[in-house]
């Protein structure tokens, strides 16, 4: 019978935010962008049509300039576990221009994957322009096509954040209870074979005797 030991290199997976300028910088506000999350080249950005995933920072070639590739480290968790929780947030249907956008999507990525929050350049515009359409209706004086999409009301990154901190919690005490029953699964090998040891000893002992 083979035995395993239960321990397993877990793999790494690079992380890179690819950001793209949009549209053009306004003075008070700043630079609206467009951004992503690429995992080992897979890209990971939301939209109308909710999560979309391609090879490669697809999303951004529709953009002419300001392109960035940052690279932010490496991950241990697996991309299909932040798939598994962030699309019950991030539907179909739900995008809004302002209140829960790519940005949103990315920020929440980051938060999954590495623990660290975006660079608030990317949404230092977008803060701006919600408070100011909260209260003055700005945004949509300016851009009488963008009315506030009804399925977007109260999005918070904030708290899509904490729902990831307590499912990490959650998976790393299963991971904990986990590797318990890897060791007591060792310490049945190690008594298994020592009885084994003592079979061959007496099997040998009467054997010359």
């Amino acid at each position: 019978m083979k035995f395993f030991s239960g321990t397993k290199t877990p793999r790494s997976y690079q992380v890179i935010l690819a950001a793209s300028e949009l549209g053009p910088y306004v003075p008070g506000l700043g630079q609206a962008y467009h951004t992503s999350i690429l995992v080992d080249n897979m890209e990971y950005e939301f939209g109308g049509g909710g999560i979309n995933v391609s090879k490669g920072p697809v999303s951004h070639r529709r953009f002419s300039r300001g392109h960035e590739m940052v690279h932010l480290g490496s991950t241990t968790l697996n991309p299909k576990a932040m798939m598994t929780l962030l699309t019950d947030y991030f539907q179909p249907g739900t995008y809004d221009m302002l209140r829960k956008n790519c940005n949103s999507f990315t920020s929440c990525c980051l938060h999954f994957l590495l623990g660290k929050a975006m660079d608030p350049k990317y949404t230092v515009m977008e803060g701006m322009a919600t408070s100011l359409d909260n209260y003055t209706y700005l945004v949509r004086m300016v851009m009488p096509d963008y009315q506030p999409n009804p399925y977007a009301e109260g999005f918070s990154v904030e708290l899509v954040c904490v729902d990831i901190n307590h499912h990490q919690e959650m998976l790393q005490k299963a991971g904990e209870e986990k590797g318990k029953a890897w060791a007591s699964l060792r310490r049945l090998r190690r008594k298994a074979m020592s009885g084994r040891e003592i079979l061959r000893n007496v099997l040998c002992g009467s054997k010359f005797a």
